[in-house]
């Protein structure tokens, strides 16, 4: 059973809590010489009613058959003929009523000009349900709305977080069949060994990353096993280090976020010949996570063109749809290291 379904009985609850209240009002306040019963018939119960009516005719039928559809001169045309009929049977009843109030008290003020007078104050009177009605009626519909807009929003985002997945994994699985395929005529049996960790690696990115959010450590220990996948593939004067915290402390964050950063590095920061040094790391203060990928900076020639740089193209859109305004991009460059930093409050 979903949420709106046990909490059905909210609105219906207050509504009858609030028209008991209305009826008690005079009950609660009435004088000290005692309850007067007629008096409690003709100027509550009696208009209170008609009151009930009026707006439960609006509030169930009324307003969303003609207000919201732009009939306006129905819905107005409707609605005084309601008022009109409601106001002249109040009137009558109040009249009838008046009748059994004892000769003292009973006044014939229901006679010519103050008769009109009456009429009208109940016309009048009739017309605050209508009003009412009305402001409860669209404000509930904007709340409607609004959240039919956010299940859509969320829909879309949950649609496009799906189609960015699916456009990383097959570039993650191609760049990890290049490091196999560098091993199989070097080291057969570490190439067996790496088929294996890499089946355990797209286990996780098919099965494990489907939501929209994963634990930090699930995924603090997918890229230390992509970094060791990525080692077998470059040369020893390659120094890689890593510093990532032990006790995550339940956090998640959004899958695969991280990856494209520690690609990136792998690609821009390996040059033959030369020795190069990576550094991955995480940091957490208060509510912000930061990710830091240093490596050595070894600027590609304008000519070129190798990476598709989808990687990175894919972490800019899902950051601007998981973490909208949460989160902060920056680079760093010196002739010996490139550093990118994401930040992310989590």
């Amino acid at each position: 059973m979903n949420s709106s379904s046990n909490h059905s009985w909210v609105k219906p609850a207050g509504h009858l809590a609030l028209w008991l209240l209305l009826l008690c009002l005079p009950i609660i306040f009435s004088s000290a010489d005692g309850f007067d019963s007629l008096r409690f018939l003709r100027y509550n119960l009696v208009p209170l009613t008609f009151h009930c009516i009026l707006f439960y005719s609006n509030y169930l039928q009324i307003i969303d058959r003609f207000l919201f559809k732009k009939k306006y001169l129905h819905f107005v045309l409707i609605n005084l003929v309601l008022l009109l009929l409601a106001a002249y049977i109040v009137h009558q009843l109040k009249h009838y009523l008046a009748s059994f109030a004892p000769p003292k008290t009973y006044k014939s003020g229901f006679r010519g000009q103050q008769y009109s007078h009456y009429f009208y104050k109940d016309l009048v009177s009739m017309i605050m349900p209508v009003v009412i009605s009305i402001a409860a009626r669209t404000t509930e519909r904007w709340s409607e709305n609004e959240a039919e807009k956010k299940e859509i929003e969320k829909e879309n985002l949950m649609s496009e977080l799906q189609h960015l997945k699916y456009q990383l994994q097959p570039h993650f699985f191609f760049n990890s069949l290049n490091t196999i395929y560098a091993l199989v005529e070097r080291s057969p049996g570490l190439a067996q060994e790496t088929i294996h960790n890499l089946s355990n690696l797209m286990r996780y990115m098919l099965y494990d990353t489907d939501k929209e959010k994963v634990l930090l450590s699930d995924e603090i220990e997918f890229m230390k096993q992509y970094i060791g996948l990525m080692k077998l593939r470059i040369s020893e004067n390659v120094n890689v280090s890593t510093e990532f915290p032990e006790n995550t402390k339940g956090i998640n964050v959004a899958p695969l976020l991280f990856i494209s950063l520690i690609e990136n590095a792998f690609k821009h920061g390996i040059y033959a010949g030369k020795s190069s040094e990576f550094f991955f790391a995480i940091n957490l203060k208060d509510n912000v996570l930061s990710f830091v990928a240093k490596n050595s900076n070894f600027p590609k020639s304008e000519d070129d063109h190798s990476g598709s740089g989808i990687g990175l193209v894919n972490l800019k859109k899902r950051l601007e749809l998981s973490y909208p305004g949460k989160h902060k991009i920056s680079n760093q460059s010196t002739e010996t290291y490139y550093q990118t930093t994401l930040e992310i409050q989590i």
